[in-house]
């Protein structure tokens, strides 16, 4: 969480793509924690499509 915050993405709405280059992570893996921040509400998707990639946005910070 905290990467997104240091690369300026927390305000800004990302691709699964871009999330996997600022992590240096497994897609699989960001694909989980990101699901699990859909979830709890941290997370929303606000765009996109299948073939261009869905669009998502970070609206709470965790504690």
């Amino acid at each position: 969480m905290w990467d997104i915050e240091d690369h300026g993405l927390l305000n800004e709405s990302f691709t699964l793509t871009q999330l996997k280059k600022v992590l240096q992570q497994r897609r699989a893996t960001i694909k989980t924690r990101l699901y699990l921040l859909l979830e709890s509400g941290h997370a929303v998707r606000v765009g996109g499509n299948r073939k261009n990639g869905y669009q998502y946005k970070i609206v709470k910070l965790l504690n």
